[in-house]
């Protein structure tokens, strides 16, 4: 931070909250989506999602 600025320690500040709410966020939703990760319609969703999402990756790789 620039002590000497005006308005740099607000700045600051907000972006210091914005990312202790933002990570806190976070991990409330890793928490909740680890309890309903031992339903296995649930993991049959995550992979087929993760399987899309490669492949788009692989299609942006190759179509250049």
């Amino acid at each position: 931070m620039a002590w000497g600025t005006p308005g740099k320690t607000l700045f600051g500040m907000g972006a210091a909250t914005g990312s202790a709410l933002w990570f806190a966020g976070m991990g409330r939703c890793v928490f909740s989506l680890g309890q309903r990760l031992s339903s296995p319609a649930l993991r049959r969703w995550l992979d087929v999602m993760m399987w899309c999402t490669a492949l788009m990756l692989g299609w942006g790789l190759l179509a250049v």
